[in-house]
């Protein structure tokens, strides 16, 4: 329910009443502009924070190729060391030196 306006009689007092509704139309408007940019801020947040997800998913599927990649380096220094001590091995016992030399 509204309360009915007061008038005045008193100049001084009518001034103070309108410097009051002046701000709160002011206030008003204030409060928009002030909405207005905490919304323009929560977007620019909510990209911000999007963007980051993306960058560390796509650093987390990075990290796991890196250790697919050291996986596999690993297993084919294994059988190259391997394969190197058998054919260097063979190579030996097919040379009629070496068993003579035993």
């Amino acid at each position: 329910m509204e309360r009915p306006r007061r008038v005045c009689t008193y100049p001084i007092a009518q001034h103070a009443i309108n410097k009051r509704n002046s701000r709160l139309s002011t206030s008003f408007y204030e409060f928009d502009s002030i909405h207005s940019q905490l919304t323009t801020i929560v977007n620019h947040l909510t990209a911000l924070t999007q963007h980051q997800q993306q960058e560390e998913e796509y650093d987390d599927e990075t990290q796991d190729w890196k250790f697919v990649a050291m996986v596999i380096d690993r297993l084919c220094l294994i059988i190259f060391t391997l394969s190197m001590i058998l054919f260097t091995f063979l190579t030996l016992v097919r040379h009629t030196n070496f068993l003579k030399l035993q």
